[in-house]
């Protein structure tokens, strides 16, 4: 045997030796990766010559302008780059041909390889289904079983518990399943503007006798007369925290983040039921539900009104009122109550079950949330009523500078914002619950409002009795210091301050015997204030006074009002001095 014939022999053998997956044309005999890079090459190229080509015809044009003619040159050059322009079009397309060539057979292998390795066949079987399942076997049983028998099966890798199971990893989602959240749209509808200060001051108007009138030649011109008030709207804090180990902070990847959206959303979720029904005592905001004008009869008679009629008197109320209303804030069931009224004829009457508008209602946009309880409503010009003052915006701070963080490698997260809320037109306003009674069965202690300056506030009597442990009735719904009250709920042993400032919200009023034992839920509030024996106040009502009366009363009576200032901790000191033991 020659030498010239030798490797052959090697090769021969290594051909037939190798396996038959193999055996074909090789996968790949360019590498698909070197031909985007020259693709790429390609296009860049393209684009080069593509701007050369348009900076000559522009060239070319101006000569033809300016001499009559193009010279010699420039159309010798745009000649060479039209060429080559047509040459790599021609190569870019080629490599983007050759390109999907190559994709789709490497796709088609692949499917081959991977219905041999079983993907998409049957389930893998484990060793007992395939002894059970051998022929053999099923021959040496219906013969009676006698002898021996031997069964061979292949000792295959499966993905069975017994076989490659535990090796296979399940994959994992990095997106985090959260818990919903509400929609919020009330701080949309109001005014907002910042703050640079504790509270915000402004100037109302209590009184508008306008006289203006035409006048005879040489008479008197009649006299009008204004009065306004000072009022103010104090900064509140929302603020909560949640403590995190310093290794959970640094090893969950998104922990950081999903902490810090759920703090703001528990911030701004808090917030509006705040500007919905803050109550006004304590550290609350003193919200518009509590502050807005009640519902009254506009002497307009509907026959069998439903509340569709009644949410469009309420916007009739607040129109007399000179506002126009741009807004309804109801319940979701009320509003899918009204959405599925119905006329003779089983048709819907508002609603379109293809219509892809928003919400409205006589014109006006409905916001449909649940901080509004069931069965009530408010109906206004919001825009108008109320604005938002930002004293500090959402803010989240980190920190392992608290109590024994620094030990235990711990990090407290809190979040806090700031803000006031000015309702400066109340009558702008109107609330009401549906299906709404008559006016004339208001309870007492709703219906006794007055007109002050275009402002109404609820009116009581000094409240006298032995025991200054009271029974208050929610008559709206509020958001306080005893978190959210729904309308009707019961608030028991308040002494007799306490009910006086709750009851001044224009939320609750005292509760008759019927109603506590008719109260389907009850909330009980202890010893907010110890129990004293009373002596009747002063028959003055200083609810009426402004503050330079108030200290003036205060003054005359000996009173000191320490660090008090505002109008409502003025009045709570007064009534205070004036029922202590020793007054």
């Amino acid at each position: 045997m020659s030498k010239h014939f030798m490797p052959r022999a090697p090769l021969a053998a290594l051909l037939g030796a190798r396996p038959a997956a193999v055996v074909g044309a090789v996968r790949n005999d360019v590498d698909p990766g070197k031909l985007e890079k020259l693709l790429g090459d390609v296009k860049s190229e393209l684009t080069r010559v593509g701007d050369e080509v348009k900076q000559t015809a522009e060239k070319a044009l101006a000569e033809a302008k300016t001499a009559g003619e193009v010279s010699a040159e420039v159309k010798g050059k745009a000649d060479e780059l039209l060429t080559a322009q047509a040459k790599l079009g021609e190569a870019h397309t080629k490599i983007e041909q050759r390109l999907e060539v190559l994709n789709t057979r490497n796709t088609d292998l692949e499917q081959r390889l991977s219905s041999r390795r079983g993907g998409g066949g049957e389930d893998a079987k484990s060793l007992g289904q395939m002894v059970c399942e051998n022929d053999k076997l099923k021959a040496f049983a219906e013969g009676g079983a006698k002898g021996s028998l031997s069964v061979t099966v292949q000792n295959a890798i499966t993905t069975s518990a017994g076989s490659a199971g535990a090796l296979i990893t399940p994959m994992r989602e990095t997106e985090i399943v959260r818990m919903p959240r509400r929609q919020l749209f009330i701080r949309q509808l109001l005014q907002v503007g910042p703050v640079s200060s504790t509270s915000v001051e402004y100037g109302r108007m209590t009184l508008r006798d306008n006289q203006a009138n035409v006048v005879a030649e040489g008479a008197q011109k009649p006299e009008s007369n204004y009065e306004w008030e000072l009022a103010d709207a104090p900064v509140r804090t929302i603020a909560h925290w949640v403590p995190v180990s310093r290794q959970a902070m640094d090893d969950i990847p998104m922990l950081q983040g999903e902490i810090d959206g759920e703090l703001r959303f528990g911030l701004d979720y808090v917030e509006e039921a705040q500007i919905l029904k803050g109550d006004g005592v304590g550290q609350n905001l003193h919200g518009l539900v509590p502050q807005a004008s009640a519902y009254a009869d506009q002497g307009i008679v509907v026959q069998n009104a439903t509340k569709i009629d009644i949410l469009r008197l309420a916007i009739l109320q607040a129109s007399l009122a000179e506002y126009q209303a741009d807004g309804i804030a109801i319940n979701d069931k009320d509003w899918a109550d009204i959405e599925l009224t119905k006329d003779g004829d089983n048709r819907y009457i508002f609603a379109s079950v293809v219509q892809m508008a928003g919400p409205q209602l006589w014109g006006r946009p409905v916001i449909a949330s649940q901080g509004m309880d069931e069965d009530e409503f408010l109906v206004g010009a919001f825009l108008m009523a109320a604005k938002i003052y930002d004293r500090m915006d959402t803010e989240v701070l980190i920190s392992s500078e608290d109590r024994d963080n620094f030990i235990k490698n711990m990090l407290t997260v809190r979040a806090e914002k700031r803000l006031a809320l000015a309702v400066k037109r109340p009558q702008a306003l109107v609330t009401a619950t549906l299906p709404l009674r008559s006016p004339q069965c208001r309870s007492p202690d709703r219906s006794r409002l007055i007109k002050e300056g275009g402002s109404r506030r609820p009116l009581y009597e000094p409240i006298r009795r032995t025991s200054m442990k009271l029974n208050l009735k929610a008559t709206k719904g509020s958001f306080g210091d005893y978190g959210r009250v729904r309308r009707g709920t019961i608030l028991r042993n308040l002494s007799e301050e306490r009910a006086k400032k709750l009851i001044a919200s224009g939320a609750y009023a005292v509760a008759t015997d019927a109603e506590l034992k008719a109260a389907d839920e009850t909330k009980v509030i202890d010893g907010l204030a110890p129990a004293q024996s009373e002596k009747p106040a002063a028959d003055v009502d200083i609810s009426k006074m402004k503050i330079d009366q108030l200290k003036a009363f205060a003054k005359d009576k000996g009173i000191d009002l320490g660090e008090a200032s505002k109008r409502d901790e003025i009045i709570a000191r007064i009534e205070e001095a004036l029922t202590a033991p020793d007054a």
